[in-house]
């Protein structure tokens, strides 16, 4: 969903990590740190946002690190941009902004959210859809898992190592089992109302 620069008045950007959130304001309203919390994120928001429909808030793709922020935002009606950081990293580039500090990347997004054009807003995902989601990153945590184990299994010489690691494998594999089943019931749910799972699915090498 695209919309115009000009319904915008503010702009924030957010540098996203694991624990934190630093915040370049163009009102200076909102701390320039924040701990990366459901809580206190939308307590912050609320109180320093008087006009949802007007502001826009930057960040970018951290694998999920951003999850909590993007719900805020969405459960506040604030629009809220997910960039690809390569896209952020060339824009700084052109703008010849080198350095690279937490305070400077949330000014970069800031900057960046002022002045690109065609800024694709981040989209308020379903409940199904935000499971399917994570089941499907656990997946692959596990599948990694398992193939990290095999490949220890395969090089070692000792017996007692050996059995931990089949044992280990035994249930990496079990809980991978689980996961699966329940992605597919989730999809074939999702097949009623979205035709393109069948579609997808009907793909020959691609299963649910």
């Amino acid at each position: 969903m695209k919309r115009k620069k000009l319904e915008y008045q503010r702009y924030i950007g957010i540098d996203v990590a694991k624990r934190t959130l630093e915040i370049a304001d163009s009102e200076g309203a909102i701390p320039e740190s924040l701990d990366n919390d459901s809580e206190i994120i939308l307590k912050h928001l609320k109180q320093s946002i008087a006009s949802p429909s007007t502001t826009l808030l930057i960040c970018e793709a951290t694998g999920g690190y951003e999850r909590q922020l993007v719900e805020a935002a969405h459960a506040l009606n604030i629009a809220i941009v997910v960039a690809n950081p390569r896209q952020v990293r060339d824009f700084a580039k052109g703008a010849g902004i080198l350095e690279k500090s937490d305070p400077i990347d949330a000014e970069v997004l800031r900057v960046f959210g002022e002045d690109a054009r065609g800024l694709i807003l981040a989209t308020a995902k379903p409940e199904s859809e935000e499971a399917l989601t994570s089941l499907s990153r656990r997946r692959q945590q596990l599948l990694e898992m398992i193939n990290q184990e095999n490949n220890r299994l395969q090089q070692t010489t000792q017996s007692e190592i050996a059995k931990s690691i089949e044992e280990l494998l035994k249930t990496l594999k079990k809980q991978l089992k689980t996961i699966e089943v329940t992605i597919s019931k989730l999809l074939q749910q999702r097949s009623s109302t979205d035709p393109k799972v069948a579609v997808i699915s009907s793909v020959p090498g691609v299963g649910m």
